[in-house]
């Protein structure tokens, strides 16, 4: 049984959230669908506002988004600040519409191959390719019973609380488009606050 008083105690004396850009690279598709949310959800002003919010070097190195290119970890987090400072409100909840987002754009289209036929054979196969969308780190997934599992992130060299809130959100997505209802994800232990892992419990219904 859970006491809410060392529940309350150990989330709120945990350490601040920090952020480490690493040498690590991501696929194009994750920048991609970041910066289509931007161009679909904001007026031609605001999208304009967006890539002036980015350093002159992230804009030339960014330029026209190819899916298949990679890109340094650090310009993904220059796009996401710029999106969580121009319309976030100051809350990471627009990250997790992000992460949303890129699994309906993802999951939809141009990797519409990888869903499959149960929310827990999508979350392994997830892990087992985990090298092929960023080069840091490894991911692991283990089921906890028919309608929850926890996917876990460890030794990243390169990590942000924005790139957690995405990840998230990309998961409840994932579980959405798998049928999954009543879903909720959290991320129990995270790397930006010194823990060893990043781990994400989910449920469904």
């Amino acid at each position: 049984m859970t006491n809410p008083i060392s529940d309350f105690v150990r989330l709120h004396s945990r350490p601040r959230a920090t952020e480490c850009l690493g040498t690590g690279h991501v696929k194009g598709t994750i920048l991609a669908a970041h910066v289509q949310w931007v161009k679909e959800n904001r007026s031609a002003d605001e999208y304009i506002r967006f890539w002036d919010q980015l350093t002159r070097e992230a804009r030339m190195s960014i330029g026209m988004v190819l899916p298949v290119k990679w890109y340094d970890f650090g310009h993904l987090m220059a796009i996401d600040h710029a999106i969580l400072n121009l319309f976030g409100g100051g809350s990471t909840s627009i990250l997790r519409d992000l992460g949303r987002h890129s699994a309906r754009v993802n999951l939809g289209g141009a990797y519409k191959a990888y869903i499959r036929p149960s929310i827990h054979d999508f979350f392994l196969s997830s892990a087992r390719l985990h090298s092929q969308f960023q080069d840091f780190g490894v991911a692991a997934y283990a089921a906890r019973n028919d309608s929850s599992g926890i996917m876990t992130h460890s030794r990243y060299d390169s990590f942000s609380p924005l790139y957690c809130a995405s990840a998230t959100g990309f998961y409840q997505e994932a579980i959405v488009l798998h049928g999954g209802a009543n879903v909720t994800v959290t991320e129990a232990m995270c790397q930006c606050r010194g823990d060893h892992t990043c781990s994400f419990v989910m449920r469904w219904s």
